[in-house]
């Protein structure tokens, strides 16, 4: 079954490994297999914290309910691209 993308890191495990896997050891702790919305939003913005430090510019970045909120609306999920887009720009090899 195809999954979409931003039902895929809506859990924030992804982002958080992500952000690991650029800067390794950027984000000590994160909640791995996370079971409600609470500890998926913290994750999220664990994930957003570590951005900035990974070279994200603010404009670039989401807000956690931006994608946890079920995102519907072009520019939130815009945003979402944006910030992952200069990850991965900054970031090839991850």
């Amino acid at each position: 079954m195809r999954q979409d993308l931003f039902e895929a890191i809506k859990s924030g495990e992804l982002l958080c490994e992500l952000a690991n896997k650029c800067e390794p050891g950027i984000i000590k702790k994160f909640n791995r297999d996370p079971q409600n919305s609470i500890v998926e939003i913290e994750n999220i913005t664990i994930f957003l914290a570590s951005a900035p430090k990974l070279g994200v510019e603010p404009d670039l970045m989401f807000e956690s309910n931006d994608l946890w909120d079920g995102i519907t609306l072009a520019t939130e999920r815009a945003k979402v691209l944006a910030t992952l887009a200069r990850v991965a720009e900054l970031y090839p090899a991850a």
